[in-house]
């Protein structure tokens, strides 16, 4: 009691406006003291009258209504209906000296919140707190039920109008507690249109059901994308506590040509899930773009820095490749010229000039053969050559190096017999074929140490003529040989500045031309190499007159696109559903000239009625269909067991080509989004590719 009345005392510290209703002056003199008398700081008008009662409500605060149950031309029960009707928030107690029990309970039932006795009015004071306070927690209480209606009103009002996909996920359990599945308690707006359903027909169904597509998900990380089972994670949230977010790619057959990411936050509430996310598809795509064309800035800058460095260098390289021959003959003209009278001396100095006049022939051909390449002007004249002409060039060419190859000591091989079929020709420029083993063999004699080897050999094969130049000399690393063709490379020695004055110096176009020459001649070159030092091999590959003269009659082919064979779809079983009958004529007569079986539908439900019978390897739909959408269309299909076509690949074909589109199509369900029109063989190409790979 004692702990009820200090909560009590401390209640009320404002003033309370009591009104009471009593005709008889004693006991409005002994009420009032009582309420006075008390630790309520109270004011008390006094009323005996209707219309008094009437005036005093409609026009003075009032806290509390005392009410004698009877006077001479009002009631208590009157008065309480009164309040009851028109001021509900001020409670009534009746005190009178004739009330029995049933006119207390009557009292009690009309609205009255207690009934204190005349004769017992030690319980007013603590009535009157009581029922201020009762008063006081029901008006707390409807506030607090009127926030909480206003909040749900403001939360359903953002969720509604929230760009951002939102879902509340409850989880199924079996007997033991473990959960077997989230069923869908709530969609927003714009989930909805995301997905492409309604809200009410969602409403306690599967997750997967309503989102195909999250069957599978994947997670990107520093080594490409790896699986996520997006279920597990829903468990982790639900069971810790601790939410979930990232950004996920997400189709419903793990299609990586046309993933949909989503950005999504997983968190618990209650015993539910509440799932967020957006489409940042697009996004993604601009940070990629974004990202190439950072890094196509960044090698721009590189390659203007190289170019820089190149020009430098490549004209440091000139100067030294013209000079060092200029200068030997320009040193023995100024000796022979002292000494005319010794013909050794003379003699020598004509050969020595002569051969450094033909290195500088061969070097300015050189760069005129390369400036020549990019605009066409690069010209071999093919005529017939036997195969034992060939030979002879390059035996004249391994004579013409012969003595440089003496001076280094160097060892260069021939086979026994380098022909043994004459009647054999080929269509060469014997000229450049010559220039081709010149600049081989020099590249050989160049890069051999002193004591090395160089064996050439010869092979014949069914349709061309093979010729190998093998050396033991510096070799090359695996990571230089894809570059060796290119204008001016020298691997580590690439126009540097040390290269310049070092044993390998050189402009580095002599395999540039090397592969010029033999493609125009319809052959291949390549190298090979075991690593440096351990020598190097070139494999020059000619074709012969009948295969040149059988590659002239079509040469488009070589580089057009490989034509499909006609019978591509050949045992593959599609089903088409277009609601236009030119649409679905043209696409049934595409896919059946490659050997396709199609069937036909120009609705929805007719494609479901057909699909059990058909089981299609393939199904193409359009998206805006009558009745049904190719969305509703796909989700049935998908909500199939695996065993009865529930994952047969899928193609949205559609003239609805916006990435809006694109993603409520792939979500849904969808591998593949096509805008239409489509052209022959892509609409092949597709479905041969999805059959392929559930065939594999």
């Amino acid at each position: 009691m004692e702990r009820v009345k200090e909560m009590d005392s401390s209640a009320f510290l404002e003033t309370i406006n009591i009104l009471l209703l009593e005709d008889n002056a004693a006991d409005v003199e002994l009420l009032s003291a009582l309420m006075l008398e008390s630790d309520l700081d109270c004011t008390i008008a006094v009323v005996d009258t209707y219309e008094a009662f009437f005036s005093t409500l409609n026009t003075q605060p009032i806290d509390i209504v005392l009410a004698d149950y009877s006077l001479p031309t009002f009631d208590g029960l009157s008065a309480i209906g009164f309040v009851e009707d028109g001021f509900p928030d001020i409670p009534c107690i009746v005190v009178s000296g004739v009330l029995g029990e049933d006119l207390a309970v009557e009292a009690l039932k009309g609205g009255a919140a207690d009934y204190v006795l005349k004769d017992n009015l030690a319980r007013l004071v603590p009535a009157v707190k009581r029922a201020l306070r009762e008063q006081r927690e029901r008006k707390a209480l409807l506030q607090a039920t009127a926030d909480l209606q206003e909040s749900e009103i403001r939360f359903r009002t953002s969720v509604e109008t929230m760009a951002d996909c939102f879902i509340i996920l409850s989880s199924v359990r079996d007997s033991e507690g473990f959960i077997q599945d989230f069923t869908v308690s709530y969609l927003n707006a714009a989930a909805c249109k995301a997905l492409s359903v309604s809200q009410e027909k969602q409403l306690g169904k599967s997750v997967y059901t309503v989102i195909p597509a999250f069957k599978a998900t994947a997670r990107e990380d520093s080594e490409g994308l790896e699986d996520l089972d997006l279920f597990l994670v829903f468990c982790g949230v639900i069971e810790t506590g601790y939410p979930f977010t990232g950004e996920l790619f997400v189709n419903s057959c793990q299609s990586s040509e046309q993933p949909v990411v989503v950005a999504i936050q997983i968190v618990k509430l209650d015993n539910q899930l509440v799932v967020t996310w957006r489409d940042i598809t697009q996004k993604k795509q601009d940070e990629r773009r974004y990202l190439q064309l950072l890094a196509a800035a960044e090698s721009a800058c590189n390659q203007l820095e190289r170019a820089n460095q190149f020009k430098d260098n490549l004209l440091g390289s000139l100067s030294n490749e013209l000079r060092s021959p200029l200068s030997t003959i320009m040193g023995w003209l100024e000796i022979s010229s002292d000494c005319l009278d010794d013909k050794a001396l003379v003699a020598r100095a004509i050969q020595t000039s002569y051969r450094n006049a033909e290195v500088l022939d061969q070097l300015i051909e050189d760069l005129l053969d390369v400036s020549r390449m990019p605009h066409s002007g690069f010209q071999c004249r093919l005529e017939p050559l036997s195969i034992d002409s060939l030979v002879c060039l390059v035996l004249e060419v391994v004579d013409a190096i012969a003595p440089a190859a003496r001076n280094k000591d160097i060892e260069i091989v021939l086979p026994e017999v380098v022909a043994d079929d004459v009647e054999d020709s080929l269509l060469g420029d014997a000229s450049r074929l010559k220039q081709v083993f010149r600049n081989l063999l020099s590249n050989a004699l160049k890069f051999t140490p002193a004591g090395g080897r160089i064996t050439i050999s010869f092979e014949r094969l069914s349709d061309s003529i093979v010729v190998l130049v093998q050396d033991t000399g510096i070799g090359i690393a695996s990571e230089e040989i894809p570059h060796l063709f290119e204008r001016f490379w020298q691997g580590e020695h690439t126009l540097s500045t040390a290269s310049v004055h070092s044993a390998y110096a050189g402009l580095g176009l002599g395999l540039s031309i090397v592969r010029h020459i033999v493609l125009a001649h319809g052959g291949q070159v390549s190298a090979d190499s075991a690593g440096p030092g351990q020598g190097s091999s070139f494999r020059v590959e000619l074709p012969l007159a009948s295969q040149k003269l059988l590659s002239n009659t079509a040469p488009s082919k070589a580089s057009s696109t490989p034509i499909l064979a006609t019978d591509a779809l050949k045992g593959c079983r599609v089903l088409i559903v277009e609601d236009y009958p030119d649409g679905l004529e043209v696409y049934t007569s595409m896919l059946e000239a490659y050997g396709a079986t199609v069937v036909g539908t120009r609705s929805a439900d007719a494609a479901l009625e057909n699909f059990q019978a058909f089981q299609p390897h393939v199904l193409v739909s359009d998206l805006v269909l009558p009745g049904k959408s190719g969305y509703e269309l796909i989700r049935e299909i998908r909500a199939l067991p695996a065993n009865a076509g529930g994952s047969v690949p899928a193609i949205a074909l559609t003239a609805l080509s916006e990435p809006p589109y694109r993603t409520r199509a792939l979500l849904a369900g969808f591998q593949q989004h096509i805008a239409k029109p489509i052209e022959l063989e892509e609409m092949v190409a597709v479905v041969s590719n999805l059959y392929r790979s559930t065939s594999e």
